[in-house]
């Protein structure tokens, strides 16, 4: 997991570094060869990551299935007086150590959707700074308008599957992750 934060945190500065640059000289040649290198190695980070973030989810929800099978199991093999001795302490421990790698992966996800919201901001960024006036300039300016585009039409930002990281598609994962130990602890409080 943190090398996957060192990942995204180097992410998240070249796009700053990006923003800066461009906000010093405002060439949009040089800013389309730039989003151009920071679109590709946003790809390349997202693909060969992607792997390794599908086996941290695939892991933890693992770990909730076979939390609750033996939770359920252990109900109906054994009587509950024998199975924990009037005690769930022996659900507390497996159950905090997947909750704790869930919440890591969720800060994680929640770190590349925060890159896949930059790259959108950033395009908003170009297009509020003005050139200097001159007396033979005007604030069009095509080139700039042109890199906005460019920015738009790239749909750069932090993918796995082929689909966006948003900061809402992270927090319905969560929510789902705090419905799903609700009702495992609810499953073993009742009996």
């Amino acid at each position: 997991m943190f090398l996957k934060l060192h990942v995204l945190s180097c992410l998240d500065l070249m796009i700053d570094d990006f923003s800066r640059q461009y906000a010093e000289h405002g060439d949009a040649e040089q800013g389309i060869l730039q989003w151009s290198l920071i679109q590709a190695t946003l790809n390349q980070a997202s693909n060969r990551l992607e792997g390794s973030f599908l086996i941290s989810f695939t892991a933890i929800v693992a770990g909730f299935a076979t939390l609750t099978a033996d939770l359920f199991s252990s109900a109906e093999m054994l009587d509950r007086g024998l199975a924990c001795s009037g005690e769930e302490s022996w659900l507390l421990q497996p159950l905090l150590m997947i909750i704790s790698k869930g919440l890591l992966l969720t800060y994680v996800l929640l770190r590349a959707a925060r890159i896949s919201h930059k790259c959108g901001r950033t395009k908003h960024f170009i297009n509020s700074l003005l050139p200097p006036p001159s007396e033979d300039s005007s604030y069009l300016d095509t080139g700039r308008s042109y890199l906005v585009r460019y920015i738009d039409d790239s749909a750069a930002g932090f993918c796995i599957q082929g689909g966006r990281i948003t900061a809402f598609a992270v927090m319905k994962l969560f929510y789902g992750m705090c419905a799903l130990t609700f009702a495992i602890i609810t499953q073993a409080y009742s009996s």
